[in-house]
């Protein structure tokens, strides 16, 4: 065995490794070979560069990849008041995989980044402000990979945020009752992610953004939507207008040829979790990130 950094004959490789790993992770759309190289070296969040330093290893026996990790300083982060920081002294593993049963692997891979993460005294993995552009940017570890969780909290790094992830069939969804609830779109102003008014005769009741995964994909996820953000006027709670903008939207999209609607909510928001499933979204599991201080 032997690890070593990537290079491009690795690619097909690695590609065939990630989308192995897909079977079990919900959020692992698929995803053109030329889009997802963008997504692994040369990702963008509106437009700006995530990671002006990053390196990629990878983990290779008798030619096959069993395992990779990435590993870099972000260019921006937000602050625990939501302020927006460039250049943040952190460091981040945003991908760190490798096979259940290969942990002479795990500490080859984890020892190729170790020596750059350890300048920074806050070190997070699977960090919760990105994720690969095609993994409509959900950033956090699956907890079906078990070994890759218990490989991190035994190397210092912890718990974080754990969020529930949630997927709903749009197939299996009755139409929208007719009470003048309306979705109005607002000017696009990012390829991609729509933003909509929640109207309801004539009041404004709430707002929602949707990501769409067809450019992020390269075309190759046509059928999915992601909800990423939903809102309901405090005024207007506990009055089934959730439930009716739910309605709404699946119908919309389920018209637009969209099968799927997948969103994720916080590990401690029992409301939206009840909310959800009342709805019908089914659980695909909980996901984390981690973080590791020098204290």
């Amino acid at each position: 065995m032997e690890v070593i950094k990537y290079q491009e004959d690795h690619f097909e490789a690695l590609f065939s490794y990630w989308k192995k790993l897909g079977e079990q992770v919900p959020y692992f759309f698929p995803v053109s070979p030329e889009k997802w190289r963008e997504c692994l070296l040369e990702d963008k969040l509106e437009d700006e560069k995530l990671f002006p330093f990053q390196e990629v290893f990878v983990a290779l026996e008798k030619g096959k990849v069993i395992g990779f990790i990435q590993y870099g300083q972000p260019a921006f982060a937000w602050d625990e008041n939501g302020q927006l920081c460039c250049n943040p002294q952190i460091g981040v593993i945003r991908h760190f995989y490798f096979d259940e049963d290969r942990s002479d692997a795990a500490s080859l891979l984890f020892g190729a980044g170790e020596s750059c993460m350890r300048q920074f005294e806050i070190q997070h993995a699977f960090y919760h402000i990105f994720g690969m552009s095609c993994n409509a940017h959900h950033g956090k570890l699956h907890h079906s990979l078990k070994h890759v969780d218990r490989f991190l909290q035994g190397n210092g790094y912890r718990v974080e945020h754990e969020n529930v992830y949630y997927s709903l069939e749009l197939t299996e969804c009755g139409p929208p009752c007719q009470d003048g609830l309306q979705l109005v779109p607002k000017p696009i102003v990012e390829p991609g992610i729509r933003n909509y008014e929640i109207c309801l005769r004539d009041n404004l009741i709430g707002t929602l953004q949707i990501r769409y995964l067809d450019g992020l994909t390269g075309g190759a996820t046509t059928d999915i939507a992601c909800l990423t953000w939903i809102g309901i006027r405090q005024e207007f709670r506990g009055q089934g207008c959730g439930t009716r903008v739910l309605q709404r939207l699946a119908a919309d999209l389920h018209s637009e040829n969209y099968r799927q609607l997948h969103l994720d909510t916080a590990g401690t928001n029992r409301v939206a979790q009840h909310f959800y499933e009342r709805f019908g979204f089914q659980n695909r599991g909980i996901t984390r990130c981690y973080i590791k201080t020098a204290n």
